[in-house]
C-alpha cells in the first residue's frame, strides 16, 4: 500500500503501521473535526518515545490511501492517512542514494515564512 520509493524503508523495518484517523467521537459520535491534527500529534510524541528508546522511526504520507482502505477493510467513519516504519538505524541494505539523503543534513523553511503577523504572509516582526 505505500509508493514506490517507501517500499524500501518498508521492507526494511522491523515494524511498519499505518494510521487511520477516526472521524467522530467515541463518546457522543459527533464529529471531530481535528482528528488529523490529533493523529499527527500522536505520531509525534511516538516518534519521540522511539528516539528516546534507539529506535528511529521514518514516516511515510506516500501512501495508497484507496489501497489501504480496500486491503484492510477500513469501515465508513474512518480514513487512512500516512504509514511509518520503526527500527534501529540501518547503515546498510538501502539504496547509497537513500543512505546518502538520510545522512544530508536538513533545511528547514525561515521561520518569518511560517509564523505571521497582522496578515497571511506577512512575517511577524519577531521573526524578522
Amino acid at each position: 500500500c505505500l509508493v514506490p520509493p517507501n517500499q524500501n524503508w518498508a521492507k526494511h523495518a522491523p515494524v511498519l503501521l499505518l494510521t487511520v484517523a477516526k472521524e467522530t467521537f467515541t463518546h457522543n459520535n459527533n464529529p471531530n473535526r481535528t482528528c488529523d491534527h490529533d493523529l499527527g500529534l500522536m505520531m509525534a510524541t511516538m516518534s519521540v518515545q522511539a528516539t528516546s528508546m534507539g529506535l528511529h522511526m521514518h514516516q511515510m504520507a506516500g501512501v495508497l490511501l484507496d489501497k489501504v482502505t480496500e486491503t484492510y477493510s477500513i469501515p465508513e467513519g474512518y480514513h487512512p492517512l500516512t504509514a511509518a516504519a520503526i527500527g534501529y538505524k540501518a547503515t546498510q541494505g538501502f539504496p547509497d542514494q537513500m543512505l546518502q539523503k538520510d545522512a544530508s543534513e536538513r533545511s528547514r523553511r525561515a521561520i518569518s515564512d511560517t509564523f505571521f503577523g497582522s496578515a497571511f504572509g506577512q512575517g511577524h516582526s519577531s521573526t524578522q
